[in-house]
């Protein structure tokens, strides 16, 4: 059977996900919903009257827990088998959840500014933070799940053309007019993080980064105290 098809059928019979994931070995049914996955944001504290967009949204393992912390949920997902899935799963009236293909619709939709958190896990490039930072309200954060590019157990996954340090994070950010604000460190990576560091680990694989916007009237203070030293 389709794998998709299959997971399609485990949410409308309403499935123990668990109990199905103890008795299949498949890495593909174990990304997409092992509840293990919502560790990576389920300690965070959002804020529940927020609007939250989720860039990456799957079958909506993680979609489920933003839905039950923030007031509305906006889930971007480019694959049309993924937003079938997640069209049938949350059809209900009283889900605050509009599901989009990519972030050009919110963009041309008069979105800007919108959303007090951008989740991004799983799915960092310099082309979603670029876009991302015209989305971000002016206090939102914007927050990131992505691999360690020198983690050992990064190093079989794929091309470290597609990984980052987190020096190289940070600086993407600033570009785009963004500050990181905390780092953790997920264990053993943010895939399946079992517990979450808010310092760096030898044993984590990856970095869970909260960036926001940078404060100009910070900087515009900093800049004026650096004038003055200069002055006789």
């Amino acid at each position: 059977m389709d794998k998709y098809k299959k997971i399609e059928q485990l949410y409308k019979k309403k499935k123990d996900m668990s109990v199905f994931l103890a008795d299949e070995n498949d890495y593909f049914y174990l990304y997409h919903l092992s509840p293990i996955r919502r560790n990576i944001l389920d300690w965070f504290d959002f804020d529940k009257d927020a609007s939250v967009l989720e860039i990456g949204a799957g079958v909506g393992v993680i979609t489920e827990m933003l839905l039950q912390k923030c007031k509305t949920v906006t889930a971007c997902e480019a694959s049309e088998r993924k937003r079938d899935i997640l069209m049938k799963r949350f059809k209900k009236d009283d889900q605050e959840l509009e599901i989009v293909s990519g972030l050009k619709d919110l963009t041309e939709a008069g979105n800007k500014g919108k959303f007090d958190y951008i989740t991004m896990i799983d799915n960092f490039s310099i082309d979603l933070v670029k876009a991302s930072a015209s989305l971000l309200s002016d206090k939102g954060k914007l927050i990131i799940a992505t691999e360690n590019k020198f983690a050992v157990q990064t190093w079989s996954i794929r091309s470290s053309e597609d990984m980052y340090t987190l020096e190289d994070i940070t600086g993407i950010l600033e570009t785009e007019g963004l500050e990181v604000s905390q780092t953790y460190y997920p264990v053993p990576d943010h895939l399946l993080p079992l517990e979450i560091y808010s310092e760096a680990v030898t044993e984590s694989g990856s970095f869970l980064v909260i960036a926001e916007k940078k404060d100009k009237n910070r900087e515009n203070n900093t800049k004026s105290e650096n004038n003055d030293l200069f002055k006789i």
